[in-house]
């Protein structure tokens, strides 16, 4: 239940209407057993429905007693005055009801949810008269079979019940000292007692959330126990703290939760309800509210930013929040320090709008959710800081480093700005020979199979064939279908046949595909690192090293030149690890006085890894769930 209520649940919507299922289902019965209590003059105990969690006159009371900080709560985030007024008599009538009970653990209860009320109270002195008279009206007005019972928990010695419960529990400290795991489920047992309670014939249940478990589950899982409520006890006292805790949500989200829980706390110290169902739904409210607010902190961060793409950053931001159980897997995955893992992104475009020939290739809205989610989930690091600390075992968890090949303009012009509306950095990767009106050679054979007019174009004349152009399919499969063909012949060839190709497919082949040398000066001044991706994207396992000395350093060269300091970082082109560079190319980028390269291998680089072939992951899916199932994945390989 929980599971699920972390995936489907999170805007502060689910967290009202949670709230108010709540209210709702118990405070039905509260106000019906308040009703009751009133008519009958408290002579008559209110029960819970048959067959339900709260059928018994102890557990029905719990739940009222936690509810009623949960109608505060709803109380104070609601509008309008006739739903406040409701709220107000539902909360006196399922104290009323909770009173009735004649559950002693409520009593308890509910006593101490009124001191931690009026301990977080603004006037305490207001505080303290109105709890004084609303418990004065409330305790006169119950009969005195009802006082006789509760006058039994300061004569606990007298009553057979609680002399019982204290029986049980020395039996549950025995068990578990002598039991490292507890006795399991079920421990009141004779043959238990009589090897570990004081007196082995008065053989009763605990009556406690806290000896219930010891006995079950030993110190180990009364450790455990208390752990978790201590966090969610924790949690719901950040809520109010965050730097956005002006929303009016806030304080009373976290505030009633902990009254709720205190309620638990204290009440159920007496009761056997280790395993009741309410508990765990403040749980959820709190992880709820902490997700809720934590999104309100990163929002407030990035309110200074430009939205531009509204539609898409909200989105990413909603289905961050949606996804938060995968973030503590990442961090399992990608731990900090010496066991952590670098997850290194590759792109190449960032299209203005989708593009029909290739609909998989990431476009502005899609760049511009992915980068909210890494904003919101993961630890975005330049490149040569990522390199440093794994490379020195301080590398943070989740770590994560955008990059980008070959140089695109839309680089510049698209994912740019929203790198940069995102608080991200990213490394790009240029082949400096495309620079200022070049082009690469496959992408001469994309846009004159994007732009050729004619239904079939024929290649038979330079080895390549005849594909039909007719449809977005045909086209689709031409492109990749030429590249494979040409991809690996010598540079001078490739560009000969693809002038070739543009001209039999009678098109002009766009100029302006690739950044100038201007603009990559002004992304690095924008906080941008470059590095070295060849001058002419040479497949450099099919040259020889001397040809590939040449490449990889003319680019570092010409790149240092243009930003004015030194450039570390280089990128295999094509970066396939034994097809696309080899051993011996690992050994020139190495020796150019490079600190670190990237492949195109998939996977995650840890520490004591090649940091001359780190691991890249393409992302391409769709939707979030899926991309982040696969980064998941991707982390967990070698």
């Amino acid at each position: 239940m929980v599971l699920v209520a972390m995936v489907v649940l999170y805007s502060r919507k689910h967290i009202t209407l949670l709230a108010w299922v709540l209210v709702g289902s118990l405070g039905f019965y509260g106000v019906k057993g308040g009703i009751f209590t009133l008519a009958t003059g408290g002579n008559h105990r209110v029960w819970g429905p048959t067959g339900s969690y709260i059928e018994g006159n102890n557990e029905i009371a719990l739940a009222l007693v936690m509810v009623i900080p949960l109608m505060r709560f709803l109380q104070l985030v609601t509008p309008s005055v006739w739903v406040k007024r409701g709220l107000l008599i539902s909360m006196v009538l399922c104290a009323t009801a909770a009173l009735g009970s004649y559950s002693r653990g409520a009593l308890v209860a509910i006593a101490a949810m009124v001191m931690v009320l009026w301990w977080r109270s603004d006037n305490k002195l207001t505080g303290a008269v109105l709890m004084v008279l609303v418990a004065v009206l409330l305790l006169s007005f119950m009969p005195e079979q009802w006082w006789s019972r509760m006058e039994t928990i300061g004569a606990y010695d007298e009553d057979t019940s609680a002399t019982g419960r204290i029986n049980a529990w020395w039996m549950a400290w025995n068990l578990a000292k002598d039991n490292l795991f507890g006795g399991g489920f079920m421990v009141s047992k004779a043959t238990l007692f009589a090897l570990y309670a004081p007196n082995p014939l008065a053989i009763h249940a605990a009556h406690s959330i806290y000896f219930m478990v010891l006995g079950e589950h030993g110190f180990i899982g009364l450790f455990l126990f208390l752990l978790l409520w201590w966090l969610v006890w924790r949690s719901g006292r950040l809520i109010p703290r965050a730097r956005s805790a002006r929303n009016p949500m806030a304080v009373p989200s976290g505030a009633m939760s902990q009254v709720s829980l205190a309620g638990y706390a204290v009440g159920a110290a007496f009761l056997r309800l280790s395993y009741y169902d309410l508990p765990y739904n403040i749980l959820i409210l709190v992880v709820l509210g902490c997700r809720w607010m934590d999104r309100q902190e990163w929002l407030c961060e990035t309110a200074s930013r430009p939205v531009g793409t509204g539609e898409a950053f909200a989105q990413s931001s909603q289905v961050g929040s949606r996804l938060m159980w995968l973030k503590p897997l990442f961090g399992q995955a990608s731990p900090a320090g010496r066991r952590a893992k670098l997850s290194v992104l590759i792109f190449h475009r960032v299209l203005s709008e989708v593009d029909p020939l290739f609909p998989q290739e990431v476009d502005a809205r899609r760049f511009s959710q992915l980068c909210g989610w890494l904003a919101r989930w993961f630890k975005v690091m330049p490149l040569d800081q990522a390199v440093t600390a794994l490379r020195s075992g301080t590398l943070p968890a989740r770590a994560a480093v955008i990059t980008f090949d070959d140089g695109y303009a839309d680089n510049y012009h698209v994912a740019l700005p929203i790198l940069q509306r995102h608080g991200l950095t990213a490394t790009f990767f240029i082949a400096t020979g495309f620079l200022d009106g070049g082009r690469m050679w496959n992408d001469t054979i994309i846009e004159a199979v994007r732009n050729c007019q004619l239904p079939v174009v024929d290649l038979s004349g330079l080895g390549l064939g005849r594909h039909p152009l007719g449809s977005i399919a045909d086209r689709q499969a031409a492109i990749p279908a030429l590249i494979q063909q040409i991809k690996y012949r010598p540079l001078p060839e490739r560009i000969a046949i693809t002038e070739q190709l543009a001209e039999l497919a009678q098109v002009m082949v766009p100029g302006d595909l690739m950044m100038r040398s201007s603009e990559v000066k002004a992304m690095h001044q924008a906080g941008m690192q470059i590095g070295a991706h060849t001058v002419s994207h040479l497949i450099l396992a099919v040259f020889s090293d001397a040809q590939a000395r040449e490449e990889i350093g003319q680019s570092k060269q010409f790149l240092e030149q243009l930003l004015g300091e030194r450039v570390g970082l280089f990128a295999y082109p094509n970066g396939k690890p034994g097809e696309d560079y080899s051993p011996s190319n690992v050994e020139v980028v190495r020796s150019l006085g490079f600190d670190a390269a990237v492949s195109t291998q998939w996977g995650a680089s840890a520490s004591g890894d090649d940091l001359f072939q780190i691991r890249r992951f393409t992302p391409w899916d769709q939707s979030h769930l899926r991309f982040g199932a696969r980064l998941l994945n991707n982390l967990r390989s070698r």
